[in-house]
């Protein structure tokens, strides 16, 4: 089951009103910094800028400039659709806010984790 709680109200709004001629758009998230990331040590700050492949955290301008895009004319054909505001980090899967581990890198050498080609630890 999805954990996105604006997950089923949009999938409701989707099924019942595309018919009614309703842009129904959503703008999901990365880390984007803001007043709250003064809550984070600084340790913990920058490992933030490490969790999408752009490697930086977002600005409430690039929030702002999509929401302005899906506004305007030039967005007057999209609807349904989610636009992912976070440099990337939905094309990595889950976030790695500590940046992304070696072993997810094409030439990581395996054998390093202690594993066999079965993936049991010798």
């Amino acid at each position: 089951m999805n954990q996105d709680k604006s997950y089923v109200p949009a999938t409701g709004a989707n099924d019942k009103l595309p018919r009614t001629r309703w842009t129904i758009l959503r703008v999901a998230l990365g880390t984007i910094v803001t007043e709250g990331f003064s809550n984070y040590s600084p340790a913990g700050r920058a490992s933030f800028y490490q969790a999408n492949p752009m490697l930086r955290s977002g600005d409430p301008w690039d929030v702002a400039e999509a929401i302005a895009y899906l506004s305007s004319d030039a967005g007057k054909f999209v609807t349904g659709e989610t636009l992912n505001v976070d440099g990337g980090a939905q094309s990595w899967g889950d976030p790695w806010f500590a940046g992304r581990p070696p072993y997810f890198e094409p030439n990581y050498d395996a054998s390093r984790l202690g594993a066999t080609e079965t993936g049991v630890k010798r």
